[in-house]
């Protein structure tokens, strides 16, 4: 018995059409997926800068007393 997947056999199906794409397409795709997830990682990396930051900026006034 075999599944729905197995019958459609998408690994092939996916690997036909990224092979049909134009390269300038196939790399404008990867460009916008990895814009996205960068942007993540910049705003992960400010609010991460900002709270170390403030940390530091706390502890500094504190050991200045």
């Amino acid at each position: 018995k075999t599944t729905i997947a197995e019958r459609l056999d998408i690994a092939t199906l996916v690997e036909h059409k990224i092979i049909m794409l134009d390269l300038k397409e196939l790399e404008k795709i990867i460009l916008d997926v990895a814009s996205k997830e960068l942007k993540h990682i910049e705003r992960l990396g400010l609010i991460l800068g900002a709270l170390i930051g403030l940390i530091q900026g706390i502890f500094m006034m504190y050991m200045s007393f």
